[in-house]
């Protein structure tokens, strides 16, 4: 399950280049956000994480996603 820890951690881990997973499991996130769900306030509810952090992490993985295929 996610929780808000995990997910900050995913972010800081991509932001301070700790590894190259975390930027895949954020795409991940994003693919089934933008396949699953219609809102951003919908997803955090139901995956149970705070809704900005979860738009911020949406962001970056939105960011790696149009970036790496086009």
């Amino acid at each position: 399950m996610l929780t808000n820890t995990k997910l900050k951690n995913l972010c800081m881990n991509h932001l301070l280049k700790r590894d190259t997973t975390s930027i895949l499991v954020l795409e991940e996130l994003y693919l089934d956000f933008f396949n699953d769900y219609l809102t951003l306030a919908y997803a955090a509810e139901n995956m149970g994480v705070q809704e900005d952090l979860l738009g911020y992490a949406m962001d970056l993985g939105k960011q790696f996603n149009h970036k790496t295929r086009g």
